[in-house]
């Protein structure tokens, strides 16, 4: 039985790079300071009947962010 890819350091790396991104991301919102025009309907992924997608790098990022009882924090 191979051991996931999840659990290889070139993934390690790459969840890094992932939060940097993530980071950026942030950092160049909060200077552009979007405002939303229509009471966050659109975001409302339950009433909109939206699908979030995510790759299997992104999942893993937040399932290491959430912290399982019982078990030690994953996080980076």
């Amino acid at each position: 039985m191979s051991a996931s890819p999840l659990a290889t350091p070139h993934c390690a790396q790459a969840l890094k790079e992932l939060q940097q991104v993530y980071r950026n991301l942030e950092d160049t919102l909060k200077l552009l300071g979007p405002r939303c025009k229509t009471s966050g309907n659109c975001c409302n992924f339950r009433i909109g009947q939206y699908i979030l997608y995510s790759s299997e790098l992104e999942t893993e990022l937040v399932r290491r962010q959430i912290p399982t009882p019982g078990l030690p924090d994953l996080l980076l």
